[in-house]
């Protein structure tokens, strides 16, 4: 929905659509979400106040609900314990370009400039993306449980995460990305 705050908070246009809806990302005037299992929705947002659907794309395995994006690129968690990459330079027509195989299925992505950052169960890694269709791994940390959640500053990733059963925020120095350390 797109929202029209003129006072009123109504939706200035919507789109309905069948089924779930999970994750949204936007690159340029394209719209991407998950749509149940393996698909990802697009819509078209070149008009805001009439946004219009588009193609699916189907996907090797299970999408997990995380998007990050170096535009024109889109990066997939997958639940087979892949990294999706899209290339999304062309608008609606969104392309899936490579897998990139993961130790183990990662939870939480985030990215800082052309760093991308994928959390797992007690596992954390740092990949370079500066040639999107090559991710290469620039540091991993293990020691900490699953964190979904997270964003990354200056070099720290900064993680919701458990230790046992109580919630907390973790914290990991990334910025030499061959020896991070829990701060």
């Amino acid at each position: 929905q797109c929202f029209d705050y003129n006072g009123y908070g109504l939706p200035a246009a919507h789109l309905d659509v069948e089924g779930d809806l999970f994750g949204l990302i936007i690159i340029g005037n394209t719209a991407l979400c998950k749509a149940g299992g393996e698909t990802l929705q697009v819509f078209s947002l070149a008009d805001p106040l009439n946004p219009a659907p588009g193609p699916q794309l189907e996907l090797p395995s299970l999408v997990i609900s995380n998007f990050v994006s170096l535009e024109p690129f889109v990066f997939v968690s997958l639940y087979d314990s892949t990294l999706a990459v899209i290339d999304c330079s062309v608008p609606m027509t969104p392309v899936l370009v490579t897998t990139y195989e993961l130790p183990q299925r990662m939870y939480g992505l985030a990215r800082e400039d052309e760093r991308l950052y994928l959390s797992g169960e007690m596992f954390l890694m740092a990949l370079d993306i500066l040639n999107p269709t090559s991710p290469v791994v620039l540091g991993q940390y293990h020691g900490m449980t699953q964190g979904t959640s997270m964003a990354v500053q200056d070099g720290f990733v900064y993680m919701l995460s458990y230790i046992g059963f109580t919630p907390g925020l973790s914290v990991v120095d990334f910025r030499d990305p061959s020896v991070p350390e829990e701060i």
